[in-house]
């Protein structure tokens, strides 16, 4: 009989070898859920030692069917599905996994913004149909004329502002809790007023996590700040960006387009309003995908599970604040 028992809920792959050779490190047995099948779940959780989800709502009612879990592990960063006071109240320690897709999503993000930029969609719509004509393109701006804002200077962040510094963009960020020190490094102009920052930059790339102080902090007042031909793009959190204020702004012609990985609702109900702009690219929250990626995250987060049973915590332990200090 096994030591332990994870359970791992939604795990969207069909082969679970990396895993379990992980939980073989603490003598574990690891139960796979691929659906929100509650059924299932209820079923499995009461006896589990450790819990491994991506976007399983984590609340009392959930938490008090699983007396004996000490650790939960979210597979990506954000943890807007888990209460973690409550986590908390229960001594139940909660992990996220920030460091396996980084890069990727700085790619994603810019290859949306490149597209929206140079106009492809809507050009290579316009080829297919028969059409041949440059005056389509116009106009277009040079990049090293333009700036890029970034709003939320943490390691997605910065890989996103260092891909924009390669093309001659000037990097403007707003993150109150990044020292100055960090900002000067990175060559990034620091700007430590919201409304300074909107006024100043050319496009926006928002890289916050979702809180109530982050939801609709990007709101139709503060996009029409912006200019003109600027271009929103947003691969942290859907509701960060407020859809009824972007598509306002985009319907006033207050800004030109956007790249949107994430959405206020997801999946989102269709037909989708902010469609109507064929300036709009979208793409289904897949900007941390890639095939080498998704194998260390599933590593990831099995070994946040073993370092909470070897070290007596996980390595990015995200409800610290709530227990009561050592």
């Amino acid at each position: 009989m096994s030591r332990y028992k994870i359970v791992n809920v939604e795990p969207y792959w069909d082969e679970y070898g990396i895993e379990r050779e992980v939980a073989k490190q603490i003598d574990a047995e690891a139960v796979f859920i691929k659906t929100i099948d509650y059924e299932r779940i209820y079923k499995e959780i009461p006896d589990c030692d450790a819990l491994v989800i991506q976007y399983l709502k984590i609340d009392d009612a959930l938490l008090d069917r699983m007396p004996k879990c000490k650790i939960i592990v979210r597979s990506a960063i954000g943890v807007n599905n888990i209460d973690l006071k409550a986590c908390a109240d229960r001594g139940v320690m909660v992990a996220n996994v920030p460091d396996y897709m980084q890069g990727e999503v700085a790619d994603h993000i810019m290859a949306m913004f490149l597209a929206v930029n140079r106009k492809l969609t809507f050009l290579n719509k316009q080829v297919r149909s028969g059409a041949w004509s440059a005056e389509d393109a116009r106009p277009m701006y040079l990049l090293k004329t333009q700036s890029m804002g970034i709003l939320g200077c943490g390691q997605i962040g910065q890989m996103t502002a260092a891909r924009a510094q390669s093309f001659g963009m000037k990097i403007y960020g707003y993150d109150p809790f990044l020292p100055r020190e960090v900002f000067d490094k990175l060559n990034i102009i620091q700007v430590n007023s919201l409304d300074a920052f909107f006024s100043t930059i050319d496009h926006l790339s928002i890289h916050m996590p979702l809180t109530e102080e982050t939801r609709h902090i990007v709101n139709y007042e503060r996009l029409c700040r912006l200019k003109p031909h600027s271009i929103v793009l947003n691969s942290s959190r859907g509701p960060v960006l407020s859809s009824d204020g972007l598509y306002r702004a985009l319907k006033e012609g207050r800004i030109y387009g956007a790249g949107l990985d994430v959405l206020e609702e997801e999946p989102p109900q269709f037909p989708l309003p902010l469609a109507e702009f064929d300036t709009v690219l979208f793409s289904p929250h897949i900007a941390y995908y890639s095939q080498e990626g998704e194998i260390n995250m599933k590593r990831k987060s099995f070994e946040e599970v073993v370092r909470f049973f070897t070290e007596g915590r996980p390595k990015h332990w995200v409800n610290q604040k709530f227990f009561p200090a050592s």
